[in-house]
């Protein structure tokens, strides 16, 4: 029985999604390619086999899995130029802040400016800085702790929010991935697109 990772070579999405069907992990060590624990999602992403990267991600691959590098899939996608897989996993969830062995982030290994655009866009706010006087929580401002403490709460989405929009990723790539759509684009009325 071939791997899942023998079959995003391949760019076989209706093999993968038959052997996930059937009990095949795609997160699954025996799955991956050896030794370089090199999953499915690694070698669809690095191709920009989108129908691949979206029937793996609807069977629930792990959009921030590691190899043995601790490469994810956005890592190799970013340094392959795979644009249109790099924005398949950033929509799943994937970490663009994510670093290797050597410290490296996908930006770094990005390859091509279209790229290298999507994974900035992807970087953190710089932090502002903040005034050290006097009402800026200085001796004068009585430490403010607890309204900083609130207004930070109140920038953390629920934990029953972000479930629900993880469970809408996955029903758009389950949808994406059954239509056999060779566009890679997403049905009419989903509020995600490559």
């Amino acid at each position: 029985m071939p791997k899942l990772w023998e079959l995003a070579k391949a760019n076989d999405a209706a093999a993968i999604t038959a052997l996930i069907t059937g009990g095949a992990s795609p997160n699954a060590d025996d799955q991956a390619q050896l030794p370089s624990k090199r999953s499915a999602l690694h070698t669809a992403a690095a191709a920009d086999f989108t129908e691949c990267v979206a029937a793996l991600l609807a069977g629930g691959a792990d959009p921030n899995i590691r190899s043995l590098s601790q490469r994810t899939p956005l890592h190799v996608a970013a340094a392959c130029s795979a644009v249109v897989a790099a924005r398949a996993l950033l929509a799943a969830g994937a970490d663009a802040q994510a670093k290797d062995e050597a410290g490296s982030t996908p930006l770094n290994s990005a390859r091509g400016d279209e790229m290298k655009e999507l994974l900035r866009a992807e970087e953190p706010p710089e932090p502002e800085q903040e005034e050290r006087g006097e009402g800026a929580g200085g001796a004068a401002g009585g430490g403010g702790g607890g309204a900083d403490v609130a207004a930070e709460a109140e920038e953390v989405p629920s934990r029953a929010a972000a479930e629900a929009e993880e469970e809408g990723r996955k029903a758009a790539f389950r949808a994406l991935a059954e239509s056999g759509d060779p566009g890679g684009s997403f049905p009419a009325g989903s509020s995600l697109s490559f």
